[in-house]
């Protein structure tokens, strides 16, 4: 249904603050409606719940093409190319990328290829 991160209270002198929340992610649009219940581990006796609602929003994004047909393409031709148009009709930012020109992530990805830790 969702998930939810860890969420941190420090307790300082009879007042507390919230120093850490995780968003709560959804997977899909609905509403929620849930109890959290609140456990402090030096006070095993003390109960607490806390009462959280909110609404999933389902990410959309509309293509103008569902399908693109490349033709055949002759080596060391000009190539073929094609325009399509991504469209956001919601409120929430989305963010698209090509790993192919990431400089970043191909960065980290030969530093995790280099590295026995990760093999």
């Amino acid at each position: 249904m969702f998930a939810i991160g860890n969420v941190v209270i420090l307790i300082i002198s009879s007042k507390f603050k919230i120093t850490d929340i995780c968003m709560c992610v959804s997977t899909f649009q609905a509403r929620y409606c849930e109890d959290i219940p609140i456990v402090i581990k030096q006070n095993p006796d003390f109960q607490l719940a806390l009462s959280v609602a909110g609404q999933g929003v389902e990410p959309e994004i509309i293509f103008s093409s569902a399908v693109l047909q490349f033709g055949p393409v002759l080596p060391y031709s000009s190539g073929a190319t094609q325009e399509v148009t991504v469209s956001n009709p919601t409120d929430n930012p989305l963010e698209i990328y090509s790993l192919e020109f990431d400089t970043q992530y191909r960065e980290e990805e030969e530093v995790r290829n280099s590295s026995n830790l990760y093999m």
